[in-house]
């Protein structure tokens, strides 16, 4: 027999956790041989073990989306119901002649929330933009693109 058989070593095998499938039966793991629908994994090879995470970058921006309009949103309720200014946009139009979104998001109590609700939005895009970094390189080393290729 090999040394190594005799000693007990370890097969490379891999570990999935699903968490929105984490309590369903285990014989459900058998029907997808790659694991494609996965946010987790932990491989292992002998007695290392890696974590590989799956990341979809659309959500991110997405997720930038949903909190860029949730703050629109909380800034128009904050600036008509508890601003205290009746004529909030007229200030604007008499400057600029015309009104824009920003109006709601230029008097108290708006100008208190709005710096902590973008920086979450503002994280959010920033990963987006990271991780579509890493999908154009991915791409190029698949040689999907070239490297002056200017667009995917």
């Amino acid at each position: 027999m090999n040394s190594e058989t005799e000693k007990g070593a370890l097969v490379d095998t891999e570990v999935t956790y699903d968490f929105e499938e984490f309590a369903e039966d285990e014989n459900e793991e058998d029907l997808d041989e790659e694991h494609g629908h996965k946010r987790v994994h932990v491989v292992r090879s002998g007695k290392e073990r890696a974590v590989q995470i799956l990341l979809v970058v659309e959500n991110f921006r997405l997720a930038f989306y949903i909190l860029f309009l949730s703050l629109l949103f909380l800034c128009m309720i904050l600036t008509t119901q508890f601003s205290g200014v009746e004529d909030y946009e007229e200030v604007i139009v008499t400057v600029f002649g015309i009104t824009n979104i920003c109006t709601y998001m230029d008097w108290p109590p708006a100008t208190y929330v709005l710096p902590s609700v973008w920086v979450l939005a503002l994280l959010t895009i920033e990963a987006y933009l990271v991780v579509s970094v890493f999908r154009v390189w991915v791409a190029k080393e698949e040689r999907k693109v070239g490297y002056f290729s200017p667009s995917l």
